[in-house]
């Protein structure tokens, strides 16, 4: 089952899925219209993601005394803009006093475009595409600070409907025998090195969440290992006791989960459309630029050493590191090894 924001272009039957409740429109969470199954589209009462959170209810209810193992992707769409467009209870959640700016963000300098982007977090492509009367206009004196007490609004919106899943999978019986996996595809910016958005290779933009619960899976624990969504098939498989392809990037973290090993944890690559792509350590992250689509550049535009350097402020890439050489060697490798589709 899949129940949720859907963003490939393949329909969610094509590549293996049973059921499917997915929205027509990826970014709004009023007058959302659905499509279930390939039938006609719907137009459900009240926000969309409490539709979506009732339907997982619906569909982990009907779990109960099944004997067949189910897989449920469960695609919540918050904190994604439009930030406006989500309950006032979220909204008003926090204000500008809550708002814990991070070094690399300079509230003195204006966000490029920065009038046209607020807007765009406010109301997405009813804004930018459709011009609707009320998403021209920001609220009075409105500036990043505002913004970022909306987003952690969201994200609260987020926690809550999570939560609202994991009591569900408890009174249904199922929480004791159900693998949960929590994460993102991306970040967001919001005005970190004057940046909004995501696709850059900086940490506000490429780091995400992965929370794991489930049969055998230690809790409450911190690992130090540095992962990637590419480790996540794998795990999955071998959790559920199959065995990954030989042919699948990525590696297992099903040993680490469960207690029994924590090795080294290898690096970490990450590809972006417009900026290149990275290799990131447990203390340093080493960037190239494409010199042409899918040919990268002669020379690393991006080295970060983390473990001092968190917030990235000093690229020493320029002149470049000497430490570096061991990062561009792998992320050249890597590049070298992977076949880029034109």
């Amino acid at each position: 089952m899949a129940i949720g924001k859907w963003h490939i272009e393949a329909w969610p039957d094509k590549i293996g899925f049973d059921h499917y409740v997915i929205p027509a429109n990826q970014h709004a969470y009023t007058a959302q219209r659905f499509c279930e199954d390939g039938g006609p589209v719907f137009s459900p009462d009240g926000f969309s993601v409490n539709y979506e959170r009732q339907r997982v209810e619906e569909f982990l209810n009907a779990q109960q005394g099944e004997e067949q193992p189910f897989f449920l992707y469960y695609n919540i769409s918050p904190p994604h803009m439009p930030l406006a467009d989500a309950p006032e209870r979220y909204t008003r959640m926090y204000n500008r006093g809550d708002v814990v700016v991070r070094p690399n963000v300079d509230l003195s300098r204006p966000i490029e475009n920065q009038h046209k982007r607020f807007l765009t977090y406010l109301w997405d492509y009813r804004y930018y595409r459709d011009h609707l009367p009320y998403t021209e206009n920001l609220p009075d004196e409105f500036d990043l600070l505002d913004l970022h007490a909306m987003y952690m609004g969201l994200t609260s919106w987020v926690d809550d409907m999570l939560g609202a899943v994991m009591a569900e999978l408890t009174r249904c019986g199922l929480a004791e025998e159900t693998i949960v996996v929590f994460t993102s595809d991306h970040g967001d910016n919001l005005g970190s090195h004057g940046l909004m958005g995501k696709g850059s290779l900086n940490e506000e933009s490429i780091r995400v969440p992965m929370v794991f619960a489930g049969p055998g899976i230690k809790t409450a624990t911190v690992s130090q290992q540095i992962v990637g969504l590419v480790d996540l098939a794998p795990t999955l498989l071998e959790l559920a006791g199959a065995q990954a392809p030989a042919h699948m990037q990525g590696r297992s973290l099903a040993a680490s989960l469960c207690g029994k090993e924590d090795g080294e944890s290898p690096p970490v690559f990450i590809e972006t459309e417009a900026h290149g792509i990275a290799v990131r350590t447990l203390d340093s992250l080493l960037a190239l630029p494409w010199a042409t689509p899918r040919h990268l550049g002669s020379r690393p535009h991006q080295f970060y050493q983390l473990k001092g350097d968190p917030y990235e402020l000093q690229n020493r890439s320029e002149p470049l590191a000497p430490e570096a050489d061991r990062l561009e060697k792998l992320l050249r490798d890597y590049d070298k090894n992977t076949p880029w589709l034109s």
